[in-house]
């Protein structure tokens, strides 16, 4: 069993507390994760997300036609994106905007036809499958009306990483109610420091370090700046995790749940159950670092298929009987591997993130 220990507090050795990441708690077993369930057939709002084919399957088939619903940064991007690798798009969004007008203008002469303001539902029934932007909500009388029809929906991100023609050295992907942005661009700083030491030594996977998703370019874009040497760090939100299926990161991390886009969702629980989805999307040798503290976040690790870290505070993290572990001595944080201990950094270089972001570091 593996832990990670960080601690935190103003320095003072009286004032310090621990925050912990372990591989299993003691006193606490997970529910075995149930091979049976398959990943895409999560219950959502009441209603079964069934698993879509493939964009290489529809294309196979000759069935070639996309509606990209929204058109924000991800629904332009995924509109080219499509376009680009074969597909005839018709792009929709119910509310002109200035950038709207200038991506028309943009897309003139293309195979992109958009449509601006409402359209009848029966308009789904002239294409092949769907594409869904991360603001539009799955009440959407469109969406609706495509999975009614039994019509394929996916999201934004799930048809980016369709269409990759790299697979990254690396994928991290990071969601939760709060922190996510600040882990983010953390992993981002990482990452490109790693990156350019490795470069100049000409060894090591990592050339290139790249962020993105939720924040920044969306997954659509940035993938011409993805290589077989980029570490692809994406936030990901509730809205883009509803609609996807075969999007599989490396490492995931959830930090926490609190109620939030309750205009966008259900409720709570379908809030939670697409959060939930990462932890099941995780490659099967891959990791996912989940929040102890928080029960529902908890819940999640009877879906992990790979290996479960978890971060937790505790005041008796010295206790914890493992060989591993990464914690604050004093102002240091140190890295304990195989009872061997590394001097890393002054906690100092954390003082802005505030006490959640210290403990989600």
């Amino acid at each position: 069993m593996a832990t990670t220990t960080l601690r935190e507090g103003s320095g003072s050795k009286d004032e310090a507390r621990d925050v912990v990441l372990v591989l299993a708690l003691p006193g606490w077993e997970a529910e075995p994760y149930d091979e049976s369930r398959e990943r895409s057939e999560v219950c959502q709002g009441g209603r079964k997300v069934n698993m879509v084919p493939t964009l290489h399957e529809l294309k196979e088939a000759g069935k070639t036609r996309a509606m990209v619903i929204g058109l924000g940064a991800s629904g332009r991007a995924v509109s080219r994106l499509l376009e680009s690798r074969g597909f005839s798009v018709r792009a929709v969004d119910e509310n002109p905007t200035e950038e709207l007008l200038a991506f028309v203008e943009d897309t003139s002469g293309t195979d992109i036809v958009v449509c601006a303001g409402r359209i009848s539902p029966h308009e789904v029934e002239q294409v092949d499958f769907v594409v869904t932007s991360p603001g539009v909500p799955p009440e959407n009388e469109l969406i609706k009306a495509a999975l009614e029809r039994e019509m394929p929906v996916m999201s934004e991100l799930e048809a980016a990483w369709q269409l990759m023609e790299y697979k990254p050295a690396l994928i991290v992907a990071v969601t939760g109610t709060n922190g996510k942005s600040t882990v983010v661009r953390l992993l981002e700083s990482i990452f490109t420091e790693e990156a350019a030491l490795e470069t100049r030594e000409g060894t090591g996977r990592f050339a290139s370090a790249r962020a993105g998703g939720n924040i920044g370019q969306p997954l659509s874009e940035l993938l011409p700046e993805v290589t077989a040497t980029t570490a692809l760090i994406l936030e990901v939100s509730s809205f883009q995790l509803y609609f996807t299926y075969r999007f599989q990161p490396d490492i995931s991390i959830i930090l926490n749940l609190t109620p939030d886009h309750m205009d966008w969702h259900y409720d709570f629980e379908d809030y939670a159950e697409a959060k939930g989805r990462l932890a099941a999307l995780t490659a099967p040798d891959g990791y996912v670092v989940l929040n102890y503290e928080d029960e529902r976040v908890r819940a999640f690790a009877n879906r992990v298929r790979g290996t479960v870290v978890w971060f937790t505070a505790s005041e008796n993290a010295e206790r914890v009987p493992v060989a591993h572990r990464a914690y604050y001595r004093g102002s240091r944080a140190v890295l304990r591997l195989e009872g061997e201990d590394v001097d890393l950094v002054d906690r100092a270089r954390f003082a802005p993130l505030g006490k959640i972001g210290r403990a989600h570091v």
